[in-house]
């Protein structure tokens, strides 16, 4: 991209601007939601919903059926606050308004599928591997922009933890 001058933008400053404007750091906030939903709540209302698409500030949760989408209808609130809770921690603050106002419930079509538990439960993952770390801030040392560099940190280190949690234990 070219600067009104002529000048060639930085990297750093056409991301900043791009994830400011499609406000992608609030929504990968609120993302973590599927990332942590089994370790929040209660194992009987992850057998029967589960989060299926966050829309500005309200979570959607597909519910096994019409049972189980009025009575976690009464517990909303609840729900709500173990959630926002957890985004607050992870975050610490540093992302304005990260926090879920609503959920509506849609029911499953077809059979529901619960999610079958392996027989030992996977413990979480560990740290994220320290020379990929060091690899990974020397790929984004060169970027001027701070605040583009911290955003895509997180954004790697969120990839990075979701794929740790996705692959198979060597046996």
């Amino acid at each position: 991209m070219t600067k009104r001058g002529g000048g060639i933008s930085a990297l750093g400053e056409v991301l900043s601007g791009y994830t400011r404007r499609r406000n992608w750091q609030r929504q990968l906030g609120l993302n973590q939601v599927f990332l942590f939903w089994d370790e929040v709540l209660a194992p009987e209302i992850t057998a029967h919903a589960r989060p299926k698409v966050i829309k500005g500030d309200t979570l959607w949760l597909e519910v096994s059926d019409p049972v189980w989408a009025q009575q976690l209808q009464f517990e909303t609130k609840t729900i709500l606050q173990c959630l926002n809770g957890r985004l607050t921690a992870l975050t610490k603050g540093e992302i304005e308004n990260l926090q879920l106002r609503d959920i509506r419930f849609k029911l499953c079509h077809g059979p529901w599928q619960p999610v079958v538990e392996a027989e030992k439960p996977s413990p979480p993952p560990g740290p994220v591997d320290a020379a990929r770390q060091v690899e990974f801030q020397q790929l984004t040392a060169d970027m001027d922009d701070k605040e583009v560099r911290e955003t895509l940190r997180r954004l790697w280190l969120i990839m990075e933890l979701g794929n740790m949690r996705r692959k198979p234990e060597a046996e």
